[in-house]
């Protein structure tokens, strides 16, 4: 805890600035109508630049922005908690919006009333050299779509991942010199494979052409060898490969969130789990809304035996893009801790519904309810399926695996894995898919 008077650590970033982003997050539309939030958000950034950090005390901070009592009891009330839980929503929604590309980012970890203040890293990954702040973008417009994109694949959301992918085919078809663009291009079609929503060969054949030809194009492009390190771990499943790649986008800009995703997941795939996961708690630190790092981590967490901090970095991805790919991942992580409940739980309140995955365990859920009836249901909805588009074979797996039907569930698990299916790979660093997997990794 800091002491009276101390200057608080900010990164380098002037108050000035501060001050600016401050003024700027209250004019926003979500700041604009609650003065309740204005005034928790002013006092806690006022005492942060001023050093008395040591403050920043629940009793304080009801009696100072709510005007409560000196006699408040926070066992009894629980207003700075509650606000304070939507004080850490609004930041978010305004950052995942129109404050995507401010320079400055506020927000407050749970359980700390102590704003962490600091360079915007989502903002920064994509800044370059000094003397190039759009990495060869061939004007602003181009730059401004890239942009849009690379949010797009922030939401974890298969809609967005068509739309970005669409975007930066359009872009790179347009502009074919445009690097940046092609390293994206080569992430989103790994995402619209592990969303299912693409046919795996002809996916991962794209993807590789695009990261090639983004290295091709720029040979020091951080972002090229970082998507390709991503081809080779999802793709390919090469994991020194993966880390080489990783390692050297890195080298040449320490703080490319997706390269440090990449390297922590390959290594904890290498069986080189603490290693993995203090470079994907390394990533969330570079960029804590970045729902993919928060997502890594959990992933990352429940690799290494710790199940319940992973649900609870589960539930942090969740909450920087609300029911998309992430409760389906978490949902996975629950059907592994054996509470099917939860994980049908999770599916229901999830916008993917209709992805073949998101089937897949609804009809395992219904299988450990004893409703073999639904199960089969399920695995007939997912074979009708398989002829209109891509079905990972890993969904009828877990049913199969859930009414314990195991010669059919090894057979569509052995599929999934010759297919590459990234989702069959990040699944099998946990508990979930371990037993029925050992001699294909």
């Amino acid at each position: 805890m800091s002491t009276p008077g101390a200057a608080p650590a900010l990164a380098g970033i002037r108050p000035e600035d501060v001050n600016g982003q401050l003024e700027k997050i209250s004019r926003s539309e979500g700041f604009r109508k609650s003065e309740r939030l204005r005034r928790f958000l002013q006092f806690t950034v006022d005492l942060t630049l001023r050093g008395d950090v040591w403050q920043l005390r629940e009793h304080v901070i009801a009696r100072e922005v709510f005007d409560r009592s000196a006699g408040f009891d926070p066992r009894v009330e629980s207003i700075v908690r509650v606000e304070a839980k939507r004080l850490r929503r609004k930041l978010s929604e305004y950052y995942n919006s129109i404050g995507a590309n401010d320079s400055v980012l506020i927000e407050f970890r749970t359980g700390s009333y102590v704003p962490d203040i600091r360079e915007n890293q989502l903002r920064a990954m994509h800044r370059p050299r000094t003397t190039d702040l759009t990495y060869g973008a061939p004007d602003a417009a181009a730059h401004a779509r890239y942009l849009q994109a690379a949010r797009d694949l922030n939401t974890a959301s298969s809609r967005q991942a068509k739309a970005a992918t669409a975007t930066l085919q359009a872009l790179t078809t347009e502009q074919p010199r445009y690097a940046l663009a092609h390293a994206a291009l080569a992430s989103a079609y790994l995402n619209q494979v592990l969303y299912g929503t693409a046919l795996p060969q002809q996916a991962f054949a794209a993807a590789r052409a695009a990261a090639l030809k983004s290295r091709e194009l720029d040979g020091n492009l951080p972002h090229a060898h970082a998507a390709m390190a991503e081809v080779f771990l999802l793709g390919e499943w090469k994991w020194e490969a993966a880390i080489d790649s990783a390692n050297r986008a890195i080298e040449l800009m320490p703080h490319c969130v997706s390269a440090h995703v990449t390297r922590g997941l390959a290594l904890t795939a290498a069986g080189r789990g603490p290693e993995g996961l203090a470079g994907i708690q390394r990533a969330v630190e570079l960029a804590p809304l970045s729902v993919r790092a928060n997502q890594a981590l959990a992933i990352c967490y429940e690799a290494n035996g710790n199940a319940s901090t992973a649900s609870g970095w589960y539930a942090a991805a969740e909450s920087l893009s609300p029911n998309g790919f992430t409760r389906l991942l978490w949902a996975l992580h629950s059907l592994g801790q054996k509470r099917p409940g939860d994980a049908l739980q999770h599916v229901r309140e999830c916008q993917e519904a209709s992805l073949p995955i998101a089937q897949g365990i609804q009809g395992a859920c219904a299988a450990h309810a004893g409703d073999r009836k639904s199960a089969q249901k399920q695995l007939t909805r997912l074979a009708e399926l398989q002829d209109d588009l891509f079905s990972d074979p890993m969904a009828t797996g877990l049913i199969h695996q859930a009414l314990r039907e195991d010669p059919q569930a090894s057979a569509r698990f052995r599929s999934s894995v010759e297919q590459h299916s990234p989702l069959v790979l990040l699944t099998s660093l946990g508990p979930l898919l371990r037993d029925s997997l050992p001699k294909f990794f």
